[in-house]
């Protein structure tokens, strides 16, 4: 890392620490390098209230003082929004789960700055129809093009809502591991917090972050947001059952991506509290932590959009890739796809699917600045989703 990346994982370390000051060398920081880590990971608010102190060349405080009241504007209005949603909920007797950012963020040490692109609640299958007409009813927008048999995506107060009847929701990846099937109850397995409101075991809410993230990984990248969120809740919880929750990650197959990301989240923060089972070398500790650095909220930043859709369409169930099926389902996506994919198509009968996948190739070609242009960038996408299964190897997701 350089001395800017190493203070920029400082001041994440000191947030998570609870430790308010960071002392740096201005002249030694790259200050545009600087700006655009706290914004490609979505952190502005973070960075203004450590570096407001210092009074640098350029305008990074000003940008950062920018984020940080649109952050904290945010949240009120997510707060306001998620509050008024769950009296809905409650009144109408629907019992329901906050997780991720939405339980989280309320456990940060300034759950302002925790930012998200949205808010997830987990709710029972058969209660889906129930809150999709509550929702409505209420002045919600429902997005059903980015919904799926077990998330429903709302617009609900200028708030993306994901409501969720599984806490497993699409997605490329599966290891030869049947997540549908393993998060299928968990609602069930929730204890009461107070009316409607429950909440998952600390021990599960773990679990489940470990699998989010290695999902995440598998399909995109993860930013160091998703780390953070390991040391807030392992020290928060006193109700972490160790041994359950290695057994579980064993029985999924990601008790060995667990203790890497574990490791990274150590080296960035500190111990906070993993009890391990086994540890072994992590010889590419540096490699990983700088590919989590520059890659961003996603881990998509000056990465290729292409070879990550390449990547997701070539998995099969048992973990491995088909890049000849994987090429096919880009070119070729499915009826319900194109749908989605061409304004043109959307409303025609299905009979014109292959009319269809002629206009949305020509359209892409010309969009992408004409067919030798597609061509020469078209070996770029495989090398990067040959680079990719480096890194999940190094992971044990590959």
């Amino acid at each position: 890392m350089t001395y800017t990346e190493e203070k920029f994982v400082e001041i994440l370390h000191n947030y998570i620490n609870r430790n308010s000051k960071v002392e740096l060398q201005q002249e030694k920081i790259d200050e545009e390098r600087m700006k655009e880590l706290f914004a490609i990971h979505r952190l502005y608010g973070i960075g203004y209230s450590y570096l407001k102190q210092y009074k640098f060349q350029s305008n990074i405080v000003s940008e950062l003082e920018t984020g940080f009241f649109s952050e904290v504007t945010k949240y009120q209005r997510r707060k306001y929004v998620l509050d008024t949603f769950l009296e809905l909920l409650t009144k109408h007797e629907i019992i329901h789960v906050c997780f991720k950012g939405s339980y989280l963020g309320e456990i940060y040490p300034v759950k302002e700055l925790r930012t998200m692109s949205d808010v997830d609640i987990l709710i029972k299958k058969e209660d889906r129809e129930k809150v999709r007409e509550i929702l409505l009813s209420n002045g919600a927008t429902a997005n059903d093009k980015e919904s799926d048999a077990t998330v429903d995506v709302y617009l609900f107060y200028g708030i993306n809502l994901e409501i969720h009847n599984n806490l497993v929701s699409g997605g490329a990846w599966m290891n030869g591991v049947d997540f549908n099937g393993y998060y299928s109850n968990v609602i069930n397995k929730c204890t009461q917090i107070e009316g409607c409101t429950y909440k998952i075991a600390d021990s599960d809410h773990l679990i489940y972050l470990v699998y989010h993230a290695a999902k995440h990984f598998y399909e995109s990248g993860i930013g160091v947001r998703m780390l953070m969120d390991f040391p807030v809740l392992v020290r928060y919880s006193d109700e972490l059952d160790w041994s359950y929750i290695w057994d579980e990650l064993e029985k999924i197959k990601l008790s060995n991506f667990a203790v890497k990301i574990f490791e990274i989240s150590e080296k960035f923060f500190g111990e906070f509290g993993i009890e391990y089972r086994k540890k072994e070398d992590f010889a590419q500790i540096e490699q990983m932590s700088q590919f989590i650095i520059d890659g961003g909220v996603y881990g998509l930043h000056n990465r290729s959009n292409d070879a990550r859709r390449l990547r997701n369409m070539s998995a099969t169930k048992d973990g491995n890739q088909n890049m000849i099926v994987g090429t096919f389902k880009m070119l070729f996506p499915s009826n319900e796809q194109m749908r989605r994919y061409s304004e043109w198509y959307k409303d025609k009968p299905s009979i014109l699917l292959p009319v269809a996948y002629v206009e949305r190739i020509v359209r892409n070609i010309k969009e992408r600045g004409g067919f030798m242009k597609v061509a020469k960038e078209a070996p770029s996408v495989y090398i990067a989703t040959s680079d990719k299964d480096d890194v999940l190897k190094i992971m044990n997701l590959q």
